[in-house]
């Protein structure tokens, strides 16, 4: 039955060798479906154009999109991870330089009312810029008047993964401002 049915179907089709018909036909998946059947069943063809044909790929393409939306949100958290990282050690680094800075004024040039005097801002300065080279951050360092002292550094950022999509390197800025008075319990003494 079947040899009759894969000669009914060369003729029908067209094809020069029966034996090609054989091969292809076995081989065939639904082998056991005659062609015309295999459209009143549902079965899909083999070629692009069929019902299956317009659907070839969309897994495809499915996944291409996930994996980039999955890619990108992990290059967020990591990236944006890193970026608040490097954000913090330059406000950390520019606030304990400023305290080092406060800490190094002697309490004997204090005035009464609790202000530092002149030359008390020089030493200051110095041993905020002595805390940024012990800890390796660039910055500077600035005493302003009313004796105020103001560390500002600068921290390289680099992302890992958001290069792929343009987000190139940066330089994170952190500052810290002190007044250089003493106080008891709050309050300048």
């Amino acid at each position: 039955m079947s040899r009759q049915l894969l000669q009914q179907d060369d003729q029908h089709h067209g094809r020069k060798s029966r034996s090609q018909g054989l091969r292809r036909h076995l081989t065939h998946p639904c082998a056991w479906v005659s062609r015309p059947w295999r459209r009143v069943l549902g079965v899909a063809h083999e070629r692009a154009g069929g019902p299956a044909g317009a659907e070839r790929g969309a897994a495809a393409v499915w996944m291409i999109t996930v994996t980039f939306a999955v890619a990108l949100v992990v290059g967020l958290v990591v990236d944006g991870s890193s970026r608040m990282n490097a954000i913090q050690a330059a406000d950390h680094a520019a606030a304990e330089a400023a305290r080092a800075g406060a800490q190094a004024v002697p309490e004997q040039t204090v005035q009464s009312r609790g202000v530092a005097r002149g030359s008390s801002g020089a030493r200051a300065v110095a041993a905020a810029n002595a805390y940024l080279a012990a800890a390796g951050v660039s910055g500077s360092v600035a005493a302003g008047g009313g004796a105020n002292l103001t560390v500002t550094t600068s921290v390289p950022w680099t992302p890992v993964f958001l290069n792929a999509v343009g987000v190139g390197s940066s330089v994170i800025e952190g500052r810290a401002e002190v007044s250089l008075v003493q106080s008891v319990e709050g309050e300048p003494s």
